[in-house]
């Protein structure tokens, strides 16, 4: 399982679910029962998130099974792995005939406290997403110090009608914030907001360098198209099990599309002739860029592979990940630069 900041964020999420969950549940006489089913939970979560995978690109995936540790399931797999942990506690529950008042109530604010601090966790590694998230932050905040202050009633109405109520305020804030973020966005297009830098939101550092046809390719020269720079070397097997979605997604571009320059941690690498001999292997027919000085590399502060820039057509950085990518990571990242 390849660790991110992402990952980071959810797992301490869950960690800052569960213990609201304990903390709600203290002295009821249902938290250890509970408690178990949603650690249970907790792992067939990761499990179902991870594996989910297979049923959207199972062709990659069998024919590499290596694949599976450093791919998952995406925000499809987060969907289904929530619903399926979801019912498996309730089934739990209720076979154990728990007070469904109380856990009802526990487990919505267990939720409303994970979100919480996911969006915090989003806002402190993604600045470009503080206008967005900033207020949805404060009110989930706010709600989740609020039902801590107030008792389940004697009905399962009263917390069903808190989150109707929460889903009603988020569905307006996020609608009101939405647009305003995205206006924010049109205007950061205009111009970097900080001038050259590695961040979302600054000019990416122009370069130029050789490619292995002998031609040479500078990143400026693709102004008004949004780029992929994937940094990658044939030694990292993340890498190599990424190579075939880079390529899959590639070649579904129309002209003029976004572009992938492929560049090559070539000072790292036994010969040129290894680096070529690869790409052959993969068909590859985007651009494979030759960092034989190591200048673009250490430029842009690659200290794992692989790694992605997503760059728009104002040569502003829009998005970046750390880790392999699939096909449809890859046209979700190349939507940021939209």
């Amino acid at each position: 399982m390849v660790i991110s900041q992402n990952l980071i964020v959810i797992l301490l999420s869950a960690a800052a679910g569960y213990g609201l969950l304990r903390l709600r549940l203290r002295g009821s006489g249902i938290g250890g029962p509970l408690g178990e089913a949603v650690q249970t939970a907790l792992l067939l979560w990761v499990l179902v998130w991870k594996l989910s995978i297979l049923l959207w690109e199972p062709q990659s995936i069998l024919g590499d099974p290596a694949s599976l540790l450093y791919f998952n399931g995406g925000e499809k797999g987060v969907w289904l792995a929530s619903i399926v942990s979801g019912l498996y506690i309730i089934y739990t529950a209720e076979r154990q005939r728990l007070d469904r008042i109380l856990y009802s109530d526990s487990l919505l604010l267990s939720l409303l406290g994970g979100y919480t601090l996911y969006a915090l966790g989003v806002m402190l590694f993604e600045p470009m997403e503080l206008g967005r998230r900033l207020p949805m932050s404060i009110l989930s905040l706010a709600a989740t110090a609020l039902w801590l202050r107030y008792r389940p009633g004697g009905t399962l109405q009263s917390p069903i009608r808190r989150a109707a109520a929460l889903l009603a305020a988020y569905a307006l804030v996020s609608t009101v914030t939405g647009q305003l973020a995205d206006r924010s966005a049109e205007a950061g297009s205009v111009m970097a907001e900080a001038g050259v830098g590695l961040k979302p939101g600054q000019a990416a550092p122009d370069f130029e360098l050789g490619t292995l046809d002998g031609s040479s390719v500078k990143l400026s020269s693709y102004r008004g198209r949004t780029v992929i720079v994937n940094f990658w070397a044939t030694w990292c097997p993340p890498c190599r099990t990424e190579m075939p979605h880079l390529q899959a997604y590639h070649a579904a571009q129309p002209e003029g599309g976004p572009l992938i320059l492929a560049v090559n941690a070539t000072t790292t690498e036994v010969s040129v002739p290894v680096v070529s001999g690869w790409s052959e292997s993969w068909k590859l027919t985007f651009p494979v860029l030759l960092d034989k000085e190591g200048t673009v590399t250490e430029g842009y502060n690659i200290h794992s592979y692989p790694t992605t820039y997503v760059i728009d057509k104002d040569g502003v950085i829009r998005y970046k990940h750390t880790g392999p990518m699939t096909v449809d990571m890859l046209e979700d990242a190349a939507a940021k630069a939209k």
